[in-house]
């Protein structure tokens, strides 16, 4: 795909940095979200299994959250930090 001059001169950047922003709000909510998960999802006066189930499902929700703000590389795309 070639592109003119003419499309090159008429091109306006004002899209891309509104979305880029729109973007940048909704990693920042998400990250608050898994923030959220990880400290308030299981609380502290469950015991016995129903605990382990909530922090089974709690797991499985911050690693979702990380995937999806990885793009859903997978485990390999992963900073080592949220391993």
């Amino acid at each position: 795909m070639s592109i003119t001059y003419g499309d090159l001169r008429s091109w306006r950047s004002a899209a891309v940095t509104s979305v880029s922003e729109m973007l940048r709000a909704d990693i920042h909510a998400l990250e608050k979200a898994r923030d959220a998960v990880e400290t308030d999802a299981v609380p502290g006066g469950w015991q016995g299994s129903g605990r382990f189930v909530a922090i089974i499902r709690q797991g499985i929700l911050v690693r979702g959250m990380i995937l999806r703000r990885c793009g859903r590389g997978g485990l390999r795309h992963l900073p080592p930090t949220e391993l």
